[in-house]
């Protein structure tokens, strides 16, 4: 049963006899299980966006950052090709890239954060990526 809080009328599981300063320690003290869950979380995030790089890498995509966290920062060119390249992948919908700067110059980054992303999710994502850049290269007589 839930019933609203008097203090913020947000809904509060019905209790009896409950401190909900007590739920909030309790809740907020270290578990073995939760921190390693976490823990694995971080690890699986990092290693996507290390295998996201790696692919990108592979298909001759500048890597502008150390890939030691989540997050991947990558050269697609000048900000108009680079935003043209963002607007199709994001349309295409495998992955979202965002638009950044990178030592004052254009640039591109993917964070990884989701826990369900798997290493092929990322391997798929910097497909998207390198398959975007390469119909854009044709498009502008550059064949790759």
């Amino acid at each position: 049963m839930v019933t609203a809080c008097a203090s913020t009328d947000t809904p509060k599981p019905r209790w009896p006899h409950c401190d909900w300063r007590e739920v909030r320690r309790k809740d907020a003290s270290p578990h073995k299980n939760r921190l390693q869950g976490f823990g694995a979380h971080i690890e699986s995030c990092c290693a996507n966006a290390r295998r996201f790089a790696e692919v990108l890498a592979r298909d001759g995509i500048r890597i502008l950052n150390d890939v030691v966290y989540n997050q991947v920062l990558f050269d697609l060119g000048p900000a108009p090709e680079r935003d043209r390249l963002l607007a199709e992948i994001q349309a295409e919908g495998t992955c979202w890239v965002g638009p950044t700067a990178w030592r004052r110059a254009p640039a591109c980054r993917a964070s990884f954060c989701g826990w369900s992303t798997t290493l092929e999710d990322a391997e798929r994502s910097a497909e998207a990526v390198r398959k975007a850049r390469d119909r854009l290269l044709v498009l502008c007589g550059r064949v790759r």
